[in-house]
């Protein structure tokens, strides 16, 4: 655990390493993590003491517990019954809770047989961003378990919530409760596409945060000062003009290629400027037929390339495509 009593002024990046050790818990903390407040339920009591007096050990009295959040009885909510912090009521009477009432539970029944245990709320799985190298946690992944404390064992986290049977989850946010295999993320909700997409703009925000916004205040201003100089924006401006006038051409060299509607109303306008009297309603086989025989000739191919792809889906290749729009801009 690191701690600093020094004022933060911008953002620090550090690693955590993790070596596992034998631990030795001492009678001052044994009492701590079996301290319980003098308003715990009677009958909570009786059913912790009449269940572990006949069980052989303390993991058989842990399982045995644990049994009984796995009957079915036991269901799942993000919108239980408003009963605050009553445990007794939620084990014993309503057995319908989110994770935090699921914790609170076991370590009160661990407690009160004597084994140490502690609540541990944090964030669950998590998805790896191949992009920036680090994990995603997201609102949906925050969560709430309990370590207990097995002298041979040490600490050993117990998540309750995973032995509540999948159809007694009525409504949750959390994907690691909907799914018991310690989930694989939200990667079920969306399309590998969008995935990619939403990791790719975690890691923008990633790089962003940990640039511009790990700076102190004086370094972040010297950063604004120098990109919104004068002669910067004025090239910044004129960079964003000729990348908008460069997807116009895009844009229009599509149109020109796919747009079946601008260009045969091109074919149209044009021929009206040479006198044919065309009105809205007449199909393309009426204007081939009231025009004079040299134009036909023209303009043929073109009409028979508009009703093949307009009327019978025919995909032309782009070459194909180009050419008659090609004779279209020249007619």
């Amino acid at each position: 655990m690191f701690k600093s009593n020094n004022k933060i002024v911008n953002k620090e990046v550090y690693t955590s390493s993790y070596f596992p050790s034998r631990m030795n818990l001492g009678i001052n903390l044994k009492r701590h993590y079996t301290l319980l407040p003098n308003t715990i339920n009677s009958e909570l009591i009786n059913w912790a003491i009449t269940v572990y007096d006949n069980s052989k050990n303390n993991d058989d009295y842990i399982n045995k517990v644990l049994a009984e959040f796995s009957s079915g009885e036991f269901y799942y909510s993000l919108k239980p019954a408003n009963y605050g912090n009553n445990y007794s009521k939620f084990f014993l009477e309503t057995k319908e809770g989110y994770c935090e009432y699921y914790a609170g539970t076991l370590a009160i029944l661990t407690r009160i047989v004597g084994i140490p245990s502690r609540i541990v709320s944090g964030f669950y799985a998590g998805e790896y961003n191949d992009y920036g190298k680090f994990f995603n946690f997201n609102q949906s992944d925050a969560h709430a378990w309990v370590e207990v404390w097995f002298e041979e064992k040490g600490w050993i986290r117990i998540d309750p919530t995973a032995f509540i049977p999948n159809q007694n989850i009525k409504d949750s946010n959390n994907y690691s409760v909907r799914n018991s295999s310690i989930n694989e993320g939200a990667n079920f909700i969306f399309s590998k596409t969008i995935r990619k997409i939403y990791n790719y703009a975690r890691y923008l925000d990633y790089k962003w945060t940990n640039t511009f916004l790990q700076y102190d205040k004086k370094s972040r201003k010297n950063v604004l000062k120098k990109y919104l100089d004068k002669k910067y924006f004025v090239k910044l401006i004129k960079s964003i003009i000729i990348i908008l006038i460069f997807l116009s051409f895009i844009i229009l060299f599509y149109n020109i290629l796919f747009n079946k509607k601008i260009l045969y109303t091109l074919l149209i306008y044009k021929l009206k400027k040479k006198g044919f009297k065309i009105k809205p309603f007449h199909t393309h086989q009426q204007i081939f037929k009231m025009i004079d025989f040299t134009e036909q000739k023209k303009i043929n191919n073109i009409l028979n390339f508009y009703e093949s792809n307009t009327f019978q889906y025919i995909h032309n290749n782009i070459l194909e495509r180009l050419n008659i729009n090609l004779k279209i801009l020249k007619y």
